[in-house]
């Protein structure tokens, strides 16, 4: 028995040398995959101007389709890391970074800073390539990564390859998320981006394919000629606005409606009998609407149809398949109407999410909360006791 015990303990121990060994190595393993990808991310970015194209599939949280896009580019970066990018869309259409602002001629007509460009980049175009340009690629593999490892090395056309793939840590709703990097190690170029993540029981996927036509260690006088023309162009054509605090975007009073309901049914803003109406413009595909959710659903049930009724107004989905995920999924009981978009402009809604706490007996607009934040729920809260409390009175 005694000697039974010894040759387990001598097993058992010899299990977990193997064992340590195995972690060490794969650590010391990710350290070097680690180290390479960071010297890829440095040889792709040492070019300062050039001319690539970008081909996008992107399939969207709650969608089935694909959706493609193909944006023609020209890129310059300065000295003081100012970046500079014209991205094609259509012959008539174009959009792009100067001096790290957003100018666009699209329906957007906007500037958004370069701070809004990393928080919104999937609102205007994919900013695959502005990410390795302004080490926004490199904080991912360095920071937010948790095991990169190599899934392919291969030689075609007597050009190498590698292709790496970055798991990404858990973050909140978002889980189980990576990128796959396709380096050419020959024309010192990122070829391919996928980025795929979970997100409430769906997922989301992205495909970038990169093309690049021209690039140059120095700033090419004829891209740098082209994008400033572009600009100057633009300039005269476009009244550019501010994204941010120059757009008036309140109003006094708030316009009737008559939506239809999931259900085909429709609901006129006349018949709602609660004290207060809360309305909430959203749609599926916006990250920030969908953090809103939890909160309007905890205010539902805290208040009860005669104070306050909540709305869901659907700006963009056509597709009722999605938006019943979404309700699924939270357990929202309050309506969700369609069509938002056709009053949309008569709210001034230009963001999402966008709410409105209205007395129904006047129709004036007694409070506005723009986008999400994690105070959304405590700030409703105290404008709508305020508002039942000078109702009572």
């Amino acid at each position: 028995m005694v000697k039974l015990l010894i040759n387990l303990n001598i097993k058992s121990s010899i299990f977990y040398m193997l064992l340590l060994f195995q972690i060490i190595g794969i650590s010391k393993l990710n350290a070097q995959n680690l180290n390479d990808i960071n010297a890829l991310i440095d040889s792709v970015t040492q070019y300062k101007s050039g001319e690539l194209i970008l081909t996008e599939k992107m399939k969207y949280i709650s969608q089935t389709d694909t959706v493609k896009s193909t944006q023609d580019i020209l890129y310059y970066n300065t000295t003081d890391s100012s970046s500079n990018y014209l991205f094609y869309y259509k012959k008539d259409t174009f959009v792009f970074i100067k001096d790290n602002y957003i100018y666009s001629d699209s329906k957007y007509n906007r500037i958004i800073s370069k701070a809004d460009i990393i928080a919104d980049r999937t609102k205007l175009f994919n900013f695959t390539f502005y990410f390795t340009q302004n080490g926004v690629l490199k904080d991912i593999v360095n920071n937010r990564s948790t095991k990169i490892v190599v899934i392919n090395s291969y030689t075609k056309d007597e050009q190498e390859f590698k292709i790496y793939k970055v798991f990404i840590k858990d973050y909140k709703e978002f889980i189980n998320s990576y990128y796959i990097l396709h380096f050419n190690l020959t024309k010192h170029s990122l070829d391919k981006v996928i980025y795929r993540v979970e997100f409430m029981n769906d997922f989301q996927y992205s495909e970038v394919d990169i093309e690049i036509k021209k690039q140059f260690k120095d700033i090419d006088s004829n891209i740098y000629k082209k994008i400033n023309t572009e600009y100057e162009h633009l300039n005269k054509r476009v009244n550019v606005i501010t994204y941010k605090g120059e757009r008036n975007d309140t109003i006094e009073f708030a316009p009737n409606w008559n939506l239809p309901l999931i259900n085909g049914e429709y609901l006129n803003s006349k018949n709602i009998d609660s004290k207060l109406l809360l309305i909430d413009f959203w749609y599926v595909g916006c990250y920030p609407c969908l953090k809103a959710i939890p909160a309007l659903v905890e205010l539902d049930s805290i208040y009860n149809n005669k104070d306050l009724r909540i709305i869901g107004i659907n700006a963009k989905d056509k597709e009722i398949e999605r938006i019943n995920k979404i309700i699924n999924y939270h357990n929202i009981k309050y309506d969700i109407v369609l069509q938002g978009d056709s009053i949309s402009k008569d709210f001034k809604v230009y963001g999402f999410p966008k709410l409105f706490l209205i007395d129904t007996k006047t129709n004036k607009v007694l409070h506005i909360e723009k986008g999400y934040s994690k105070a959304i729920k405590d700030n409703l809260i105290k404008e709508i006791n305020k508002a039942l409390k000078e109702d009572d009175n």
